[in-house]
């Protein structure tokens, strides 16, 4: 009996598979990602504001969020379980022009299907630089909102 072909994908074949697992995975673990701040979004979302100290000052902040499907807390808050991790990234503009980067993680608590009137809880870290030998003394601060 012949052997039978195998199929091979090859180096492009396996890049059209990946982007189309890509969606569907992130409509089946967190269909809220297609949609927030009311608006269609593409499993990501991106959006800039201004964050205020409580000293008054106040720096631009751009903040780049897409579902993170490894971690989430199993914390409640306000009494909602959560509903999916976040991860991404953020850039903040000091006071002396320097923008400064940083790592977000975060969760989001609520509806499953939608993140209209959910809870988020982020957590902005200084950005991990490659090589460095103590990154565990990186500043950080917390932000909750809806």
């Amino acid at each position: 009996m012949p052997a039978r072909p195998r199929l091979r994908l090859g180096c492009f074949g396996a890049l059209v598979l990946l982007v189309l697992i890509f969606p569907v995975l992130t409509a089946v673990l967190a269909p809220w990602a297609y949609h927030v701040g009311g608006h269609w979004t593409p499993g990501m979302w991106w959006g800039y504001g201004t964050l205020r100290t409580t000293a008054g000052d106040e720096y631009p902040l751009f903040i780049y969020v897409f579902p993170n499907f490894r971690s989430m807390t199993r914390l409640r808050l306000n009494s909602q379980r959560p509903i999916s991790g976040l991860q991404g990234a953020a850039w903040l503009c000091s006071a002396q022009g320097v923008t400064q980067r940083m790592d977000l993680t975060g969760d989001i608590y609520g509806n499953f299907l939608t993140s209209e009137d959910d809870q988020v809880g982020l957590r902005l870290l200084d950005w991990r630089q490659p090589f460095r030998i103590n990154p565990q003394n990186r500043r950080y601060f917390d932000l909750y909102g809806r």
